[in-house]
């Protein structure tokens, strides 16, 4: 069809074509019949055509204004300088925030500075990654994250960690180099009437045997104490009652091997030799010997009588520290 101006659009009556409308052309006076689809199909828009704006959260084919988008996006944070509220990364899921350095801070006190942090730690490794579920707040998040995350000290690694410790409760803290506390404070002992634990340095153990009939000159086992593997400081204690009996040599010995005398160079047995006399009775003890075990060990004490008369009963008592 050629341009024409047209002036004015009328529905069709009267005609079995519901679909056209009339048209007028200007410097016409004939009407003319045009389809509508002409003016429903790739429809073209000029000036500012409004339509109605739909509720927010509508999910329709109808036509959506710029009201219902901006409207839309206003609940959404913006990509330059977000504001978040609410809780980040919650339940089961994680942000890593990396190197972003836009957050403020971490809350809370850092381990390895000076004050004081409590906890419980099996171990303690550094990782470049920073896993958070909860809320970032305060100071200082991007001198953290572009500095210590960057490069970040590790706690038990080779160069040395500063921090206070209020409480370390681990089942085991294992220290692969040298521990050196303070020259005047040391370690504290303990400030109570109570006993180390199994295992640990000071652990004590003492056993008190019953009374074994002595046949002169023959060293038996009077006490025997099983100790497990570590260092350990031992001393044992003879009693030898009697009546009316001849003795001449009276000893006392700590030995691993049963019913056999330490030889007199080991240190650990106390000899006495006197002339022939009346002794009803006499205590022994032992020097304190030392003992490296390397696995459980059982740690005998005895001792022996030379006599020429009367009868003789002995009771020995060991005890065992742990030095180490």
């Amino acid at each position: 069809m050629a341009n024409k101006n047209i002036t004015q659009l009328t529905p069709q009556t009267g005609s079995a074509d519901t679909t056209s409308l009339f048209y007028t052309v200007t410097g016409g006076n004939s009407d003319k019949s045009l389809p509508f689809s002409v003016f429903v199909n790739n429809l073209g828009l000029t000036g500012v055509p409004t339509v109605p704006t739909a509720t927010l959260g509508t999910n329709t084919t109808q036509i959506a204004s710029t009201a219902f988008v901006q409207t839309a996006l206003g609940s959404y944070a913006p990509k330059n300088n977000p504001v978040f509220t609410g809780t980040i990364g919650g339940g089961a899921a994680s942000i890593s925030l990396g190197g972003v350095a836009s957050f403020a801070s971490i809350q809370g006190t850092p381990v390895g500075t000076t004050s004081s942090a409590a906890g419980t730690f099996t171990t303690l490794t550094a990782n470049t990654a920073l896993i958070v579920n909860g809320t970032l707040s305060g100071p200082g998040v991007s001198t953290y994250l572009t500095t210590y995350l960057a490069s970040p000290p590790a706690i038990g690694g080779t160069s040395a960690s500063a921090g206070t410790f209020t409480t370390l409760a681990a089942t085991t803290i294992t220290a692969s180099s040298t521990i050196t506390p303070s020259q005047t404070a040391g370690i504290v002992g303990t400030t109570t009437n109570n006993n180390a634990n199994a295992g640990s340095v000071g652990e004590y153990q003492t056993l008190t045997g019953t009374g074994v009939g002595l046949t002169s000159g023959s060293y038996v086992d009077l006490a025997t104490l099983s100790l497990t593997a570590g260092d350990w400081d031992i001393q044992g204690t003879v009693n030898f009652n009697g009546s009316s009996l001849a003795a001449s040599i009276v000893v006392a010995g700590i030995n691993t091997v049963a019913n056999t005398q330490p030889s007199a160079t080991s240190g650990a047995s106390q000899f006495l030799t006197f002339s022939s006399g009346v002794l009803t009775g006499a205590t022994m003890t032992t020097p304190t010997v030392r003992q490296s075990l390397s696995a459980t060990t059982t740690i005998r004490l005895g001792g022996s009588m030379t006599f020429s008369a009367g009868s003789v009963t002995a009771t020995g008592s060991i005890r065992a520290r742990r030095v180490r």
